[in-house]
């Protein structure tokens, strides 16, 4: 289901470390089907990737990546993992409004290219999303390293 709003405003911070606000429209100007868009804004990811896309393609998902320059294998491993490529100036902002313009499904995941989801993700997304009034939502964050500074991310995220 589609909000009254026809532009969105994005606020995020740059690469350089300033702020930045993008602004588009927040209704695709094409026809947009049921179902789930994952995009991943990745930079050099392709040590992740692999993990962070394996069987994502093959559920029937609309899989987006939305590289930002790399200098690895980034793009090659998400076309041979399945996913559609696009590239982008870097910057993550700017990477998931394009993966976001791109997208051919009416719900859309944003996801980390080093973030592995829950088994079952889709069916969770799905659940959540057709309760009234319910327009977006989060996972709860997760993270294999014991470090202080993780563990205090951790504790601020949830």
């Amino acid at each position: 289901m589609r909000t009254g709003l026809d532009r969105v405003r994005i606020y995020a911070q740059g690469t350089d470390g300033k702020a930045m606000k993008t602004e588009g429209p927040a209704v695709p100007n094409r026809p947009v089907e049921a179902g789930l868009s994952i995009i991943v804004p990745a930079l050099n990811e392709a040590v992740n990737l692999p993990f962070t896309l394996d069987g994502l393609a093959a559920g029937g998902l609309d899989l987006i990546v939305v590289d930002g320059g790399s200098r690895d294998d980034t793009v090659d491993i998400a076309r041979r993992l399945g996913a559609r490529v696009f590239s982008s100036e870097p910057g993550r902002a700017r990477q998931m409004n394009r993966g976001a313009q791109e997208a051919r499904c009416s719900a859309l995941l944003f996801l980390h290219a080093d973030t592995l989801l829950p088994k079952g993700f889709s069916l969770i997304i799905d659940r959540v999303l057709s309760r009234p009034g319910v327009a977006c939502g989060a996972f709860q964050l997760k993270i294999d390293d014991e470090r202080r500074s993780y563990r205090c991310l951790l504790y601020t995220s949830d």
